[in-house]
C-alpha cells in the first residue's frame, strides 16, 4: 500500500489538530478560572455585610498583658465588609477618633490572608496578618476576623458580628 503524504494533509493536521487542540485548551482554562472564582466567592460572601448595611462589625482591643485575650469592651470602632471577587474582601474600619481606613482583604486560604489598608487624608499604610474564624459566647454564635498587626504601633484585633444564616 503506498501512502502519499501531500500538502492537504499538513493542512488538515495543522488547522484540525494543533488549533483545535489549542483552543480547548483555552476554553478548558478560562472555564476552570471562572469555576473556581465562584467557588472562592461562595466561601466569603457570608462575611459581607448586607446591602446598605454600615458598621455592622463591632472591633475589640486585645487586653494588654495577652495580646491573644480578647478585651471585654469594644473599642468603639466599627467595619462594613465588601465582598470583591473571588478570594479579596474590601474592609473599611471607623475609629471612635474619626479616622477611618480602607483595606484589601487578599485570602492566602480558607482561614488566613493578609490586609493591605491605608488611612483616608493620610500618608499612612500598613499590613496585618488576618485569621478568620467562628466562635460562641453565651449561646450565640459569632464569626469573626482576628487582625494581628505587623510593625509600627498596630495592635492586634477582633473584628466579630452575630452570625447571620448562611
Amino acid at each position: 500500500m503506498n501512502c502519499r503524504f501531500d500538502i492537504c494533509e499538513l493542512i488538515n493536521i495543522v488547522f484540525g489538530g494543533i488549533i483545535t487542540g489549542l483552543v480547548a485548551s483555552f476554553l478548558f482554562v478560562w472555564l476552570s478560572n471562572k469555576f473556581r472564582e465562584c467557588i472562592d466567592s461562595r466561601k466569603y460572601r457570608y462575611l459581607a455585610s448586607p446591602k446598605g448595611t454600615e458598621c455592622d462589625w463591632i472591633c475589640y482591643s486585645m487586653k494588654n498583658e495577652n495580646g491573644r485575650i480578647r478585651g471585654d469592651d469594644p473599642n468603639g470602632s466599627t467595619v462594613t465588609i465588601s465582598h470583591e471577587k473571588g478570594n479579596i474582601l474590601n474592609i473599611r474600619l471607623k475609629q471612635e477618633n474619626g479616622r477611618v481606613w480602607n483595606g484589601k482583604l487578599t485570602m492566602t486560604n480558607k482561614y488566613v490572608g493578609t490586609l493591605s489598608f491605608h488611612y483616608e487624608n493620610e500618608h499612612e499604610y500598613g499590613f496585618k496578618d488576618v485569621f478568620i474564624g467562628e466562635e460562641s459566647e453565651d449561646g450565640k454564635s459569632y464569626d469573626f476576623l482576628f487582625l494581628l498587626g505587623k510593625g509600627k504601633d498596630y495592635g492586634n484585633e477582633l473584628i466579630r458580628r452575630e452570625k447571620t444564616s448562611r
